[in-house]
């Protein structure tokens, strides 16, 4: 059970997976850190089952482990950043260009 505190709550459906959530809460968490200047204690991510609606699971992630998370966030992005990125697209981004 979670301490009380701030909790970023994402509702999945679909097949569970911990390392893809938790990048993804990380990336979360982070965002909301920065734009209200906030610290998010923890990540909840309530698991929906496609075949059977009925039945949840439920995964808390702490701080710490959405900080690791938020590390390997930042190296997956800029991999993509240097490999999969539209090289247009980076350009009209650096230059401010919708």
């Amino acid at each position: 059970m979670p301490t009380p505190g701030n909790y970023i709550l994402d509702v999945k459906t679909g097949t569970f997976d911990k390392q893809k959530h938790g990048l993804q809460v990380a990336g979360y968490a982070s965002a909301i850190n920065r734009t209200f200047q906030t610290d998010i204690d923890g990540g909840i991510v309530i698991h929906i089952h496609r075949d059977k609606p009925e039945k949840l699971s439920v995964h808390v992630y702490s701080s710490e482990e959405l900080d690791q998370y938020y590390e390997d966030f930042i190296i997956c992005a800029e991999a993509w950043w240097r490999t999969c990125a539209n090289k247009q697209m980076r350009e009209q981004f650096n230059k401010g260009v919708t």
